[in-house]
C-alpha cells in the first residue's frame, strides 16, 4: 500500500484468495475485489481491502462466478455493479 504522507510502499496481508483475471474497485471504505480465477475454478467470491484495518475480508459472493469482467460504481457510491465476463462461455450478466 502506497503512503503518501511520506512516500513509501508499506506491505499489507495478501488476499483471502488467489485469483487472477479479476475485478477491483475503489469505494469510500475500502476496495472491493470480485470474481476472477484461482487456475482451476471461475469464482464469485468478493473480498474488501478496509482502508481503516489494512486487513482483507470476504463479502457476499457475487451470484455467478466470472473472470474478464467490468465492475463500476454506483455515481452514489452505494452499489457496484458487475458487467459481462467469462465463465466457460462470454456472460451477458449485469450484478448488482
Amino acid at each position: 500500500m502506497y503512503n503518501m504522507d511520506n512516500n513509501t510502499w508499506v506491505k499489507i496481508d495478501d488476499m483471502n484468495q488467489q485469483r487472477k483475471g479479476f475485478c477491483a474497485v475503489c469505494m469510500p471504505d475500502g476496495i472491493y475485489v470480485f470474481g476472477g480465477s484461482d487456475g482451476c475454478q471461475t469464482l464469485k467470491s468478493v473480498e474488501k481491502l478496509d482502508f481503516y484495518t489494512h486487513k482483507w475480508k470476504y463479502m457476499c459472493d457475487m451470484n455467478y462466478p466470472k473472470c474478464n469482467f467490468a465492475c463500476v460504481p454506483s455515481r452514489d457510491c452505494v452499489s457496484i455493479y458487475a458487467i459481462g465476463g467469462y465463465d466457460n462461455k462470454p456472460l451477458n450478466i449485469i450484478e448488482k
